[in-house]
């Protein structure tokens, strides 16, 4: 079932961009490249299916299927619920996520993040206090340098202490 969020021109005050990307960012709970999102599934929406995108998405809602896309930018919000197998350029992790996560360039997971599934990226930045279950792979030009056969964040808590 497919909801859609219309947003009005009295909700984009005075038609300004930097009011309207404001606006945005206040529904999105998020910010990414300093600027304005086109692509953004809000916290009313829930989607299955497969999803390819170009550029930028930012998904707030519920999600489950497959995300794909060879050159885009995904920000899973703090309020987002996917369950997917995701393929991406580059993500940024704020809410849950449950299925395998390949990223060509980078994945950034932050404190709220809960995670169950393998990544695999060149760059893997995680921070304190995040949730993960799951399998990680450094890729790199000559292959894959796995980090854990099966990682817990309670493993990777008692490693650091």
């Amino acid at each position: 079932m497919l909801k859609k969020r219309l947003v009005k021109s009295t909700d984009l005050i005075n038609n300004d961009p930097e009011s309207t990307e404001n606006h945005l960012n206040k529904i999105m709970n998020v910010t990414s490249h300093n600027h304005l999102t086109q692509n953004f599934l809000s916290e009313q929406v829930s989607f299955s299916g497969e999803l390819n995108f170009e550029g930028e998405l930012v998904i707030n809602g519920n999600f489950k299927g497959s995300l794909t896309s060879n050159d885009g930018f995904l920000v899973i919000g703090e309020s987002a619920i996917i369950e997917a197998d995701i393929s991406v350029k580059e993500i940024v992790i704020y809410g849950k996520a449950i299925g395998n996560i390949k990223a060509l360039e980078t994945i950034t997971v932050h404190e709220a993040a809960m995670i169950t599934g393998d990544m695999s990226a060149q760059n893997i930045s995680i921070d304190n206090g995040a949730q993960i279950s799951g399998k990680l792979e450094i890729q790199s030009k000559q292959g894959f340098t796995n980090y854990s056969n099966d990682i817990s964040t309670e493993e990777l808590e008692a490693s650091h202490s």
